[in-house]
């Protein structure tokens, strides 16, 4: 199965923060799983380190390598087809 994790579960596995569930663990660290980190996500992280209201006590390079190596994830890049699509998209937040 081909997942999209969205940037808070990476950030709460990383942190090992108690949000993130026993079955949304299980589900990606199963072998049936394909993890996938958007550049967006990477993006969203550095915007958060930037402004001061995330501390991954590290580099955000050698935060996305651990995490990488950890969850096997797999880069997503973001194309300028994927913008056009999103404005297209009802507003859910405003991240």
């Amino acid at each position: 199965m081909r997942l999209l994790p969205d940037t808070h579960t990476i950030l709460w596995d990383f942190l090992d923060d108690p949000r993130l569930g026993n079955e949304t663990k299980r589900i990606i660290f199963s072998r049936q799983s394909s993890l996938w980190i958007s550049a967006a996500s990477v993006w969203e992280i550095a915007t958060k380190v930037s402004n001061g209201k995330l501390d991954l006590g590290q580099s955000l390079a050698e935060f996305l390598k651990q995490a990488s190596e950890r969850l096997e994830l797999r880069h997503l890049p973001v194309r300028a087809g994927h913008a056009v699509a999103l404005s297209g998209m009802p507003l859910h937040h405003k991240d």
